[in-house]
């Protein structure tokens, strides 16, 4: 026997299986049942029929004014700007692409990638802002990449604009030597440049040269070693570091009454007043007063004195009471005059220690400051004439 509760449970069951199957029905017979899609007059939407369609019209185009760039010379903002724009040659400035204290002594040029050299690159780079992070380091170099210049992205020593006075500034040297007292094979003859590199710290300098007569002596081209020397030199120095020059014979001149900052415009102005010491122009200067220059030059504080000479101190025959020539008085007075403990470089050209009596007096002037001396012979001399460009 079926309970109650379970055949009312059934009945239920049922009654909504027969209401699904009623629904399913009348859902399939909507669906599927014959329509009339026709439109009616109401329905239709009217369409007129053009017989003509006009050409589109052109419309010419409006130019756009081109734009001029306004610099405000008397902001400083302007001022800034027109500098920037003045100074876009590679010849006058240098050009880096990460600042150091390094003196920038030649031009790199980037090279084809290579792989194997592009990691190390990278993972010193991985500390800096994405901002320092430059491309460029990423790539090999011919040489070092940073130094004290503007930051461009390349690395070019400046120049004078004349491309002959001052450093290779347009990469013609293969080298990447000096242009100026160096030549290909030969950099840095006289160690000044060298000797400034070892030097820490902001610097004072003074560079007396030596215009007497004997310097400009046909076949040796002394003078024009010196003059290129000091060219090379001042176009390394810093712009933190100042320089003045002194020229001497009979007696002794400075160029300036105050030291010079080591900026673009002291430096092109100082190439441009060594221009005018050729043989030709001091083959009437008589006497070489030396310790004259160098009290001169230490009445300006320098730390570094550098010395180019290629004789004895000699009189001026129309002043001979004017010039010192023993040498024990001038060690004393230099070492009394020397308030500012500057080291003295001295370069003697045409000098052989061995047999030459001015030698004691050189090597006595830069022992007593904790200086240097450099010495350059007549068969070095008659080398670098031999190698060098006329």
């Amino acid at each position: 026997m079926i309970s109650g509760n379970v055949q009312d449970r059934i009945r239920t069951r049922s009654a909504w299986l027969i209401s699904l199957i009623f629904h399913i029905l009348v859902a399939m017979i909507y669906l599927f049942y014959p329509r009339d899609y026709s439109i009616t007059e109401e329905e239709s939407i009217p369409v007129e029929w053009v017989k003509e369609v006009q050409a589109p019209k052109l419309r010419k185009a409006q130019l756009k004014p081109n734009i001029e760039m306004t610099v405000h010379k008397e902001r400083e903002v302007g001022r800034k700007a027109r500098n920037k724009m003045a100074r876009q040659s590679s010849n006058d400035i240098n050009e880096v692409i990460r600042k150091s204290n390094r003196l920038l002594t030649r031009n790199v040029e980037v090279a084809q990638t290579d792989p194997s050299e592009v990691l190390p690159t990278i993972s010193t780079d991985a500390h800096l802002r994405e901002a320092d992070a430059n491309i460029s380091r990423m790539v090999r170099m011919d040489g070092p990449i940073d130094g004290d210049g503007e930051v461009t992205g390349r690395v070019r020593v400046r120049g004078d604009g004349t491309g002959n006075d001052l450093l290779d500034a347009y990469g013609d040297s293969t080298e990447g030597l000096l242009g100026g007292g160096g030549d290909p094979g030969i950099a840095d003859r006289l160690d000044m440049i060298k000797y400034l590199q070892e030097q820490t710290g902001p610097q004072r300098v003074i560079y007396c040269l030596d215009t007497s007569a004997s310097m400009g002596a046909a076949g040796l081209r002394k003078l024009d070693l010196a003059v290129n020397a000091l060219k090379d030199s001042i176009s390394l120095l810093r712009d933190i570091d100042r320089f003045n020059i002194i020229t001497f014979h009979g007696q002794a001149k400075a160029m300036k009454k105050q030291m010079l900052s080591a900026n673009l415009e002291t430096t092109t102005d100082t190439i441009r007043y060594l221009r005018q010491f050729t043989p030709a122009s001091i083959v009437n200067n008589r006497g070489t007063d030396i310790l004259g220059a160098l009290k001169l030059a230490l009445q300006f504080e320098p730390t570094i004195v550098f010395l180019i000479t290629d004789g004895l101190p000699a009189p001026d025959p129309q002043a001979p009471d004017r010039v010192v020539v023993d040498t024990d008085e001038i060690l004393t007075q230099i070492q009394q005059y020397n308030k500012s403990a500057a080291r003295i470089y001295v370069v003697g050209l045409e000098v052989d220690p061995k047999y030459s009596r001015n030698a004691r007096l050189l090597v006595a002037l830069a022992n007593q400051s904790n200086g240097h001396l450099k010495i350059v012979n007549n068969d070095e001399l008659i080398r670098y004439t031999k190698n060098s460009p006329r």
